[in-house]
């Protein structure tokens, strides 16, 4: 799956991608985190470590046995995306901030481990792509009105967990289009 190599410049209104290899992805302006731009962000390899808060529009991991650790710090982002296999993000005692309706695409696997929260309103996630989301925090986030009163959608492959704590709140509610749960 190909998610494209950027846009130059802004006066479309799409932001550029930003591509982080374990390497290098602290070179540039990369205010978010100490790792990432404010738009869209890709990591193609190894391990990444946020320094600081991160507030992105897109997080991309591209490729297989890519681990992204947030430490204390939170990460806020609109959708996470992840093609490959073995990939994980690692999310500390700040956790993810979810806005609104978080999308999560996943072709392979992908675990998060630690605590999806909402981030100013109440939120929800929406699980898309054919592969396995894997959920093993005890997650907070709530249902919200944008999202049609659902907190976890299902459109393809599958979602897993291993206690209700990981979907969020005992009052979520959770719709399977396609895909298991």
């Amino acid at each position: 799956t190909s998610f494209g190599t950027g846009v130059a410049g802004s006066a479309t209104g799409v932001l550029p991608l930003n591509v982080r290899n374990a390497g290098n992805f602290n070179t540039g302006a990369t205010a978010q985190g100490g790792v990432f731009r404010s738009g869209n962000n890709i990591i193609t390899s190894g391990s990444v470590t946020l320094s600081g808060v991160a507030k992105v529009n897109t997080v991309t991991l591209r490729g297989s046995g890519i681990t992204l650790t947030t430490g204390a710090s939170v990460l806020q982002t609109h959708s996470l995306m992840s093609t490959g296999v073995g990939n994980v993000v690692n999310l500390g005692a700040g956790g993810m901030g979810l806005y609104g309706e978080t999308f999560v695409y996943v072709d392979g696997d992908l675990t998060i481990n630690g605590t999806l929260g909402n981030y100013n309103t109440p939120s929800g996630i929406t699980k898309s792509g054919a592969g396995n989301l894997i959920l093993t925090g005890t997650n907070t986030f709530t249902a919200n009105g944008a999202n049609h009163g659902t907190t976890v959608k299902i459109n393809g492959g599958s979602l897993s967990f291993s206690t209700s704590a990981n979907l969020g709140a005992a009052t979520n509610e959770i719709d399977i289009y396609t895909g298991t749960l």
